[in-house]
């Protein structure tokens, strides 16, 4: 991503319903959804078959970035560390390990060097157990992949950003600072699968096209789906869900979003997309994202908000039991939130 108070308090009982493609009540029960905190930059989340959350830490930018696996009791356990992190000087805010994927028993993981540079690491996890010692990144697989985009489309930067394992045993790469998804296949080859076309800027700030920063995406078992955040000045109401297929065909799905960070399916194969934060550009008072405006939306009609005040959200994960996990990047804490209809 290019630009990227404590929360709710104590019990909260939001009943909301009528929603066009699903009339039945959906239901959000909180009661302190407070997980895990005390992460540092949290990115990206995946579960294992064991209920296990694995996050990706971006670190403070003391080269601290790291993998945490964190027990379905919201114990936290350090699996890989020592990953290159640094502070992007024009957001101020620490950068390192991205989102991830577990695959064949390996646990594969996109890294930013925050000035253009990405890199897949793979970590083996066939002999792993809980409580083990961490592995230190220099350890492990390392793969240049920006190198590829910015030759391949020319362009002058790269940051990859979000992972999903596709058909075929082909994975698929976001890279939101080239605007392009590409795809590695099982020999390691690199190819283009498609890019990503902006929108006309509605605003009055800015420049005339908005590059489309893609940010997460999805295999549904037949189209991929692709959400946007937008570039500056991030409009409200004009972040868009793509679908694409595996020819690298695009085109709109859903739009009417506020910077969406992240994307899954609910257990009925809804659509769960996240916004990040509402943007105010300058000249106005108190410009840029705006603490605890993110939201957690769910319907391929017209969208039930199954929580709103998150801060800065950039991974949600669907549970067992109607649970989902949100993450809060600059809370450094991790939510779980029961659902009922979902």
């Amino acid at each position: 991503m290019k630009n990227l108070s404590h929360y709710l308090p104590g019990l909260i009982f939001i009943l909301i319903s009528g929603c066009l493609d699903n009339p039945a009540p959906v239901r959000t029960v909180i009661n302190n959804p407070e997980f895990v905190t005390g992460l540092n930059a949290p990115i990206g989340m995946v579960l294992d078959n064991k209920q296990n959350l694995w996050v990706t830490e971006s670190g403070t930018g003391n080269n601290d970035s790291q993998l945490t696996l964190i027990t379905p009791a919201g114990k936290k356990h350090v699996v890989a560390n020592g990953f290159p992190s640094m502070i992007r000087v024009q957001e101020n805010i620490p950068v390192g390990l991205h989102h991830l994927i577990i695959k064949d028993n390996k646990v594969i993981m996109i890294h930013s060097s925050g000035d253009g540079d990405g890199s897949l690491y793979t970590l083996d996890i066939s002999h792993y157990k809980i409580g083990d010692p961490p592995v230190n990144a220099s350890s492990l697989e390392k793969k240049d992949i920006s190198t590829f985009i910015k030759n391949e489309i020319q362009a002058e930067y790269s940051n990859p950003y979000d992972i999903v394992s596709g058909p075929n045993e082909e994975i698929y790469i976001v890279d939101a600072g080239a605007n392009a998804i590409i795809k590695i296949d099982k020999s390691g080859k690199q190819s283009l699968v498609a890019e990503i076309e902006g929108i006309q800027n509605p605003a009055e700030v800015g420049p005339g096209k908005l590059e489309s920063v893609p940010t997460g995406i999805i295999w549904d078992g037949e189209k991929f789906l692709i959400t946007t955040l937008n570039g500056f000045p991030f409009p409200q109401g004009y972040a868009r869900v793509l679908q694409m297929d595996v020819d690298g065909n695009v085109k709109n799905y859903k739009g009417g979003y506020n910077s969406l960070t992240g994307i899954t399916l609910s257990p009925s194969k809804r659509l769960v997309v996240i916004e990040y934060a509402r943007f105010v550009p300058p000249p106005q008072s108190q410009p840029g994202w705006q603490a605890n405006t993110g939201r957690l939306l769910i319907g391929d009609g017209d969208p039930i908000v199954l929580m709103d005040g998150l801060n800065t959200p950039t991974a949600v994960v669907s549970s067992v039991g109607g649970f989902y996990y949100v993450n809060s990047f600059h809370d450094g804490k991790i939510l779980r939130i029961k659902t009922i209809g979902t």
